[in-house]
């Protein structure tokens, strides 16, 4: 990635020959451990990650919008939804390289072969 890029207003950087659009945050708050705690986004705030520490200081904070629970709450069902999938394409990965063995560690865990 190239580091010619110009920051327009809007967050989105543009420029650089491989660079296309990349949306940064505007602003960060940092906790004391050094650890990004919410992300500034066009006028809503997003959690900095989605360890439960996170999530959970987001959500009690006093300035935590129900819009930005909502944002909060699509932006972790897209994770959950990108994670199933990475992991029925491994699952499956594994049942075509190590069939019986897989299926002998289903009937160790109580599944139908």
């Amino acid at each position: 990635m190239t580091n010619e890029a110009t920051k327009t207003e809007n967050g989105t950087a543009v420029g650089g020959s491989d660079l296309e659009a990349v949306v940064m945050p505007l602003a960060v708050t940092v906790a004391e451990s050094g650890d990004v705690e919410r992300e500034h986004h066009d006028g809503f705030d997003f959690p900095g990650g989605y360890d439960f520490t996170t999530v959970n200081n987001f959500v009690h904070h006093q300035d935590t919008a129900f819009e930005e629970l909502q944002w909060m709450c699509l932006g972790m069902a897209t994770e959950i939804g990108k994670l199933r999938k990475r992991l029925d394409t491994a699952k499956a990965a594994m049942e075509r390289s190590e069939g019986p063995f897989y299926e002998g560690m289903k009937a160790l865990n109580g599944e139908e072969a």
